[in-house]
């Protein structure tokens, strides 16, 4: 009996062994279903003992937890507004789905029970039973309903207020956890097996092996909870494989914008890893053995089979993409997205190029009006007073659309900077990710594409490109290299040998990481101006704000005011960023007056991209196609050639400047083909705009006539929005089409991204 008893304590949690009776007669009976059900279990857990398999899942314990707490931290992180302008109207903000679960609903309440019952159980019982709390808790509904059909005569279960709203809540939180749970079972699985390979032959302590698994699982989840909380986009494999290869460019970005609490949210899924496993041992000590559990093998098999075969219920779509597991997102990633049927690559290959860089020129007679073009970092079309009369932010822009032409529907071809230059300077557009990054390699080598600086050279023009920032970004230093430009000013370190152009960095502030307040321009751009008078030679600058750009600080001296009662404090420091470079503009187009230039200076100015600000959750302006970071002011400028007050309507976009800047130096395109046209032909009713996200795969868009068209590549259903009648982009109509017109119009998508690729690589083996 001693010997019983000493085994049973071993085997057990660590109690004295007076304080419970000893289960000897129940674990060690040898009948035949005891050792078929031992068999089975054996098999599941490939062999293993119940104790080295309760100590892999303490192990894996801190992946559990940040499983389930990362999720419920992004739905506690999101707030969507609505609707999508947040200059001063927006209504509150939406419920998460999180907060449905507050302490009024159904399934709290059921939880608490339990959880209340088990500590009772445990502290006031001895029994083990594990159907002790369920038993308690269905007696009491049936004891409940009895009660219930003698006061009222309705003697059915189902028709029970709490049953059926604990059914309810029960499938949302079973459709937002469902791929969770899935994710810790197919970890558990592969942790025991892997431990099964290794440990027996002391090739690897367990916790070596172990570490193989949790440390990289932890480094994702930390990796993409702390995007999530600083742009509200979620992680993708396309993602982290674009920062893993442009890590030299993109390091300088990851290590700026990381502060304190980004910093938290990082270490947070990682500190469990330290603390939880020993916790969970000191509270269920595991002894050692060899006897096998046949219900954790049954466990682990019941489990994955009711989760694979029971399908979640639909979640309202707002809140359908929180379905997704983040290693599943990953892994569906890499092998399940939609990419274009082999039928769509023929019928790509089989059209006219949709574009040909390799453009030439002619001209009746030679230029001579220079061109300035000024891109707007970060500046969306609704947050200026050009688009919001309410708004008083831009009085500067607004004058100079009197003076000038304002287009009414300007677009961007991407939201990232450097693509906007090649859409504007190119006239092309700059394919997603990996073949914008590709082709800018192939074009440094041998340049095949000719951009508006290199072509205008041909006419004797000089140009200069003048930036606040650096150049170290990802791809950008190539991008500009690429261009042409006979003169590019920028914040290089170490200074340019010509002290005229080097940037003040004693008298002006550094405003973000990419660089210094717009003004520290001004200098340098009048000592160009300058020089280039007496040479009597037209010239081409373009010229890029920074101020604008997260974090929207102006220079300190700045004054703020209070544009919006939007709750967003940090809208109204984007709006005044925005009156900063507004007014700084002014004093860019003070150097031409006082110049005489004027008159025989074009003027575009218009947005590289725009910015979210949470209106469908993400912010900033990656990740996404909405109209809040694609619509972007535009203004033409041009005395004598454009007439005061026009507004040009219809819909436009980036690709259409150089066309423009062509037809107003009467330059005539005679090899070459552009996908836009020139700003000052007439609307066509029947144009279609196409936009592609920054990552690749990440989002892909058209808009035709009201009608926008989103392509998520699966990772959300489609979204179809009529303009129109719902500007905020709030009403996804993809459910009142057919799933065959659904299809056509993403193949149409993936047809034109086909047609850009092959517009872009071309003749380039060829070339080389």
């Amino acid at each position: 009996a001693k010997e019983s008893m000493s085994r049973c304590d071993l085997l057990g949690t660590g109690q004295p062994i007076s304080h419970r009776p000893c289960a000897m007669d129940r674990t060690t009976l040898s009948t035949p279903l005891r050792k078929i059900l031992d068999g089975l279990g054996s098999i599941a857990t490939f062999g293993q003992s119940a104790a080295k398999i309760s100590r892999v899942l303490f192990l894996l314990s801190p992946v559990y937890l940040a499983i389930f707490g990362s999720k419920l931290a992004k739905l506690a992180l999101y707030r969507p507004m609505l609707p999508s302008d947040v200059s001063g109207r927006e209504g509150a903000l939406s419920t998460a789905l999180l907060l449905r679960l507050a302490p009024d609903s159904t399934v709290v309440h059921v939880l608490a029970l339990f959880f209340a019952l088990f500590i009772v159980q445990r502290l006031a019982f001895r029994t083990r039973s594990v159907w002790w709390v369920p038993s308690i808790v269905g007696g009491a509904f049936l004891l409940g309903r009895v009660w219930a059909g003698f006061h009222t005569g309705q003697w059915s279960f189902t028709d029970s207020y709490t049953l059926q709203h604990l059914a309810i809540e029960s499938g949302y939180v079973y459709a937002l956890f469902r791929e969770d749970i899935l994710a810790c079972l197919l970890l558990s699985w592969v942790s025991v097996g892997f431990c099964a390979v290794f440990v027996p032959r002391k090739q690897l302590p367990g916790k070596v092996v172990m570490a193989w698994i949790t440390v990289p699982a932890l480094l994702l989840l930390s990796l993409d909870l702390a995007s999530f909380y600083k742009t509200g986009i979620f992680g993708t494999a396309q993602m982290l494989s674009f920062l893993i290869e442009n890590a030299r460019g993109s390091w300088f970005l990851l290590r700026d914008e990381t502060d304190f609490t980004v910093a938290l949210w990082f270490v947070c899924p990682l500190a469990g890893l330290v603390l939880l496993p020993g916790l969970l041992e000191r509270v269920w000590p595991v002894a050692n053995g060899a006897r096998m559990s046949w219900r954790k093998g049954a466990a682990l098999v019941g489990s994955t089979v009711f989760l694979t075969v029971i399908p979640a219920p639909p979640l309202p779509p707002e809140y359908a993409r929180f379905a997704n597991n983040s290693y599943f997102e990953l892994s569906r990633d890499l092998l399940s997205r939609r990419n274009a049927s082999s039928e769509i690559v023929s019928k790509a290959s089989r059209g006219s190029l949709l574009f040909d860089a390799r453009f030439t020129t002619a001209a009746a007679a030679p230029p001579h009006r220079n061109v300035v073009l000024i891109m707007l970092e970060s500046v969306r079309a609704s947050a200026t007073g050009l688009y919001d009369p309410a708004l008083e932010n831009t009085p500067f822009l607004r004058e100079l659309a009197t003076r000038g032409a304002m287009i009414d529907e300007m677009y961007a071809v991407e939201p990232r900077t450097s693509a906007a230059w090649i859409a504007l300077m190119q006239g092309i557009y700059p394919g997603d990710s990996d073949a914008f990054f590709y082709w800018e390699q192939l074009e440094s080598r041998r340049h095949r594409a000719v951009s508006l600086p290199r072509l205008l050279a041909r006419y004797n023009y000089n140009t200069a490109f003048f930036l606040t920032t650096h150049l170290h970004l990802q791809n950008d230093q190539q991008v500009v290299n690429n261009l042409g430009f006979d003169l590019v000013v920028h914040d290089s370190d170490p200074q340019p040998a010509n002290v005229a152009y080097a940037l003040d960095h004693l008298r002006f502030e550094k405003v973000n990481y990419f660089g210094m307040e717009d003004r520290v321009l001004l200098t340098p751009i009048a000592h160009w101006l300058d020089a280039n008078q007496p040479k009597a030679q037209p010239f081409f600058m373009a010229l890029m704000t920074n101020v604008g750009h997260y974090p929207y600080a102006p220079p300190k001296s700045w004054p703020i005011r209070q544009y919006t009662s939007s709750q967003l404090p940090q809208y109204n420091e984007y709006l005044n960023s925005i009156a900063y470079i507004d007014s700084y503009l002014r004093d860019v187009f003070a150097l031409f007056e006082k110049r005489g230039l004027m008159q025989s200076t074009v003027f575009v100015v218009l947005g590289d991209h725009g910015e979210s600000f949470g209106e469908h959750g993400p912010r900033l302006h990656f990740g996404q196609a909405y109209e809040e970071v694609l619509r972007i002011p535009g203004i033409l400028y041009a005395p004598g050639l454009v007439a005061p007050g026009t507004r040009i309507t219809g819909l436009r976009q980036q690709i259409d400047v150089m066309p423009t800047v062509l037809d107003l130096l009467g330059l005539k395109l005679t090899s070459g083909a552009m996908p836009g046209r020139s700003l000052l032909t007439a609307p066509d009713a029947k144009r279609k705009l196409y936009f592609s996200g920054v990552y690749e795969d990440s989002t892909l868009g058209r808009r035709d006539g009201d009608t926008k068209v989103l392509f998520n590549f699966g990772r959300t259903a489609t979204e179809v929005f009529d303009l129109k009648s719902d500007p905020g982009e709030r009403r996804n109509l993809a459910s009142s089409l057919s799933a065959p017109e659904i299809k056509a119009l993403e193949d149409d998508i993936l047809l034109w991204r086909e047609s850009v690729n092959r517009a872009l690589f071309t003749g380039v083996t060829a070339a080389r």
